[in-house]
């Protein structure tokens, strides 16, 4: 199903830009391979099949990166691609005039990570001709998939492309959003505003940002639901390991049970089938607690809205 392997394209975009983000920015080609190239093809564009895809293609103004092809032969957009990160505004008018040149009627411009596309002939201002501007790092991946749906083959072809605005019947991407979890009573804290240590009452639960509520085991436990929670979510993939919150030899989340100098870990967490990693989880409940901390900071999560504890009523 094509909205099903869009989702999925997208989402390993996600995963592939956050863990080479540098090697990625540091050149076209890499952004291209790596990005642009397959979510074409999850859109109905094989860059690998002349009738479909001219790459490098001849203009009166130079050469476009991308011709997306037709039935008939004739292009009915051109894209241009610049390596990841790259600012796009000093771009866009060479990706404009490329298409102006040769009757183009659309026109487009990516990093890999944000994509425009511009109906070019439409009668109005610059910014009222884009009918396509979105972030994959940053957009929800069912919310890109909507709206790429502009650049699907078919759609482009038609001649008239319609932009998705609305939730498409069938759509099996991301699963629905967790219901809004309740409004916090007194006794549930921010991690912001919860030191554990001495004299501190123990937690009875831990809730996620995801809406995942589990009773509270131990610190070391909760750093793994925080684990398992950002695997379910894509943020954390195979390519980014080994993962040491703290920059050490001895890593926390392994593709194997190891440490990064091949030692075994010491104490293995007993992982679900579906998560394709291993997790020390050999910590004392301060080492957990600072890599909870800084677990949180790489992925982006925010200590006061992201996890919380609920404590006895004495420990408030």
């Amino acid at each position: 199903m094509l909205m099903d392997e869009l989702v999925s394209c997208i989402k390993e975009l996600k995963s592939r830009i956050k863990a080479h983000r540098n090697s990625l920015s540091e050149n076209e080609l890499r952004t291209r391979v790596g990005l642009i190239d397959p979510l074409l093809y999850a859109l109905g564009w094989d860059v690998s099949i002349p009738e479909l895809v001219t790459l490098e293609y001849s203009v009166d103004a130079g050469r476009a990166d991308y011709a997306l092809l037709w039935e008939d032969g004739k292009p009915v957009t051109i894209l241009e691609a610049k390596k990841m990160g790259r600012d796009l505004a000093n771009d866009r008018p060479q990706m404009l005039q490329y298409a102006i040149s040769e009757g183009i009627p659309y026109a487009g411009l990516t990093d890999g990570n944000n994509w425009e596309l511009y109906d070019v002939f439409k009668k109005v201002a610059l910014n009222e001709k884009k009918i396509l501007n979105i972030s994959i790092e940053k957009d929800p991946a069912h919310h890109t998939a909507l709206k790429l749906l502009c650049l699907w083959r078919p759609n482009l072809g038609s001649g008239d492309v319609t932009q998705a605005s609305i939730p498409i019947v069938g759509l099996n991407d991301d699963p629905p959003p967790p219901p809004s979890p309740p409004l916090l009573s007194e006794d549930w804290v921010s991690f912001a505003k919860y030191e554990p240590g001495d004299g501190v009452p123990r937690p009875l639960a831990v809730r996620l940002w995801d809406g995942t509520e589990k009773e509270f085991k131990s610190w070391r436990k909760t750093a793994v639901m925080v684990f398992e929670a950002l695997y379910r979510e894509g943020s954390l993939n195979e390519g980014q390991l080994p993962y040491s919150p703290l920059n050490q030899v001895a890593c926390v989340v392994n593709s194997k049970p190891e440490h990064i100098n091949g030692a075994p870990f010491g104490q293995l967490y007993k992982r679900p089938k579906n998560i394709p990693f291993f997790i020390n989880v050999n910590m004392s409940k301060g080492t957990a607690v600072r890599h909870l901390r800084k677990i949180l900071d790489d992925f982006g999560k925010d200590p006061q809205n992201d996890i919380h504890w609920k404590v006895p009523q004495s420990g408030k």
